[in-house]
């Protein structure tokens, strides 16, 4: 793993914990869950390849970028940016434009 890369991880690692905090105090449970079922990959992951294969950083890098994903996405949901629901779909019209 280059110093890019590294940087990017652990920066990450260090936004989890405020961002993961910030979630429990909104109570938003699907960004906490999906933190969990990382965190549980990542462990997955390492103990299999490295158990398997031997310790070599190309493995983990494989799955260690879910990490920076989420850290993206639980700071963009906090921020207000929750998908809004589909409103009504708009009638079909015709070539002419009325429906």
């Amino acid at each position: 793993m280059n110093r890019l890369h590294a940087g990017v991880v652990f920066l990450s690692v260090v936004l989890c914990v405020p961002l993961a905090a910030a979630c429990v105090r909104q109570r938003l449970t699907t960004p906490l869950m999906l933190l969990g079922t990382i965190a549980l990959g990542l462990l997955v992951n390492a103990a299999t390849t490295g158990g398997l294969a031997g310790v070599f950083g190309r493995y983990e890098g494989r799955v260690v970028w879910l990490l920076p994903l989420w850290v993206l996405v639980s700071a963009w949901t906090l921020a207000g940016g929750r998908a809004k629901p589909p409103g009504r779909l708009a009638p079909v019209t015709g070539c002419s434009g009325r429906p």
